[in-house]
């Protein structure tokens, strides 16, 4: 599966407006095992479906819970809240390698998805990394560059993209 980079003739797709899921089994599933694969290869914290050319709004992250780390699915993700508390917060985009950017993010959010079973509809909150991640993502499904909102453009990033926005949280 094939990431789709910054000066790629497809590049667009990555900010397009991605299409509702209406059909998990045939819109999502087959790519998640590729997009997964993709995603460890890369050393990213999310991959969303356009990133890899497909126009449907879901994404996969890894979400971690109790210092557990594991794959999670997200499927027509929406924000049904924000906090008014921000932070200025590194971010990386793996579809324009080495850029580093500081965004503006809500510290916390509350957010309802479907999950890759389709069935059970998930409402969270989220806060830190998490939502900044989420945030991330959810802004490429709905149509905006998730660096719309750059307070200031950062030095290249030479680590690998994980070990850099954490490093970022942690300071």
């Amino acid at each position: 599966m094939k990431l789709v980079k910054r000066g790629d003739w497809n590049f667009p797709i990555v900010f397009a407006r991605a299409n509702v899921v209406d059909d998990i089994a045939k819109q999502v599933r087959p790519y998640l095992v590729a997009m997964y694969r993709r995603l460890e290869q890369l050393g990213g914290i999310s991959l969303a479906a356009q990133q890899v050319g497909i126009l449907y709004s879901f994404f996969i992250w890894h979400d971690y819970q109790h210092g557990t780390k594991f794959f999670s699915v997200v499927v027509n993700p929406r924000i049904d809240f924000s906090t008014t508390a921000r932070a200025d917060v590194r971010e990386a985009d793996l579809c324009d390698p080495g850029r580093v950017v500081t965004i503006s993010r809500p510290l916390g959010i509350k957010v309802t998805y479907q999950n890759a079973v389709g069935d059970e509809t998930k409402e969270r909150f989220f806060t830190d990394l998490h939502a900044q991640v989420f945030l991330h993502e959810v802004e490429r499904q709905n149509g905006v560059s998730p660096f719309a909102k750059v307070v200031r453009e950062d030095p290249p990033c030479t680590t690998p993209v994980k070990e850099s926005i954490s490093k970022s949280r942690s300071t």
